[in-house]
């Protein structure tokens, strides 16, 4: 049994009308590894108004650890359905831990 605590502060920053600069904080706390400090910064390219590539370097846990790691994904909206394919890279250690991961979100407007 474990718990995980923490909260997530981001900001989007258009540079161009087709360039985006991101970035976030997100303190982390987990009772079996304890406290850290996550954070993350990239860039995103629009092609379409529905299809953009994103590139980014975090350390935002994917499981429970906090590891540095370099993403690499394609973000696609429509209406209020995103979802972002991506792979994910480590920084550090075994390189057999590459990850292709899926996101999902549908935003509603209440």
């Amino acid at each position: 049994m474990y718990k995980m605590m923490g909260g997530i502060a981001e900001i989007k920053y258009p540079i161009l009308s087709w360039c985006n600069m991101f970035g976030g904080i997100r303190p982390h706390y987990d009772t079996s590894y304890g406290y850290d400090t996550a954070f993350r910064a990239g860039l995103s390219f629009a092609f379409h108004k529905a299809i953009s590539l994103r590139g980014e370097f975090t350390s935002y846990p994917e499981y429970r650890l906090c590891e540095k790691r370099t993403k690499v994904g394609l973000d696609f909206k429509v209406m209020e359905l995103n979802v972002s394919p991506e792979i994910s890279v480590p920084l550090e250690g075994n390189l057999e831990n590459i990850r292709l991961l899926m996101n999902f979100k549908y935003e509603l407007k209440l």
